[in-house]
This record gives structure tokens, C-alpha cells and sequence, in this order.
């Protein structure tokens, strides 16, 4: 990628500073590489501790990613389910 790609070498033809900031967070959004869907935050790969909780509520660690890790809870989104095209991901809030 050149100095035309990158987000600071875009400039709106248009006086409207609405068009000029649309045009830029469309433009980081695909520069980005990745977008979230439906609001998720991108998964991690689960820790060996993590994976022996998940194991321990009946879950194969190996096709679920961790979205959110607190103390009272884990929230996980399954991989299979981000795969596939138009359905929701699938959520599970596993409590400690």
C-alpha cells in the first residue's frame, strides 16, 4: 500500500464536513482489515485455564472463542457460528 492508501491522503471534494468524516470512517473501517459483526469484539483463542473451565461446563474448548473473561463470568461465541453467512453468531455466558 502507497501513501494513497492510507487515511490521511483522503480529502472530500465537498465543503459538507459530514460527507468528509463518513468518508473516512468508511474508509478506516475496510483499511482496518476487520469489522465487528453484530457488535461483537473480535474472539481470542482461549487459555489453558480458560479451556479446562469450558471443559468443565460441558463445552469443547477448541471450537468456542472467549469474547469476555471476568470474574463472575465467561462469555464465549462459537466458531462454526461465525463462519456462516447471514445467521447470528452463537453466545454462551458461562457463569462461575
Amino acid at each position: 500500500m502507497g501513501d494513497r492508501d492510507s487515511p490521511s491522503s483522503i480529502r472530500c471534494k465537498s465543503d459538507r464536513s459530514e460527507g468528509h468524516v463518513r468518508i473516512i470512517s468508511i474508509f478506516k473501517r475496510e483499511w482496518n482489515g476487520h469489522e465487528e459483526v453484530d457488535g461483537i469484539k473480535n474472539g481470542k483463542k482461549p487459555t489453558l485455564k480458560q479451556k479446562l473451565f469450558m471443559h468443565s461446563q460441558g463445552l469443547r474448548p477448541n471450537n468456542w472463542l472467549v469474547i469476555k473473561d471476568t470474574a463472575s463470568m465467561m462469555e464465549v461465541v462459537s466458531r462454526t457460528s461465525l463462519n456462516k453467512v447471514g445467521g447470528k453468531p452463537v453466545i454462551r455466558k458461562l457463569k462461575k
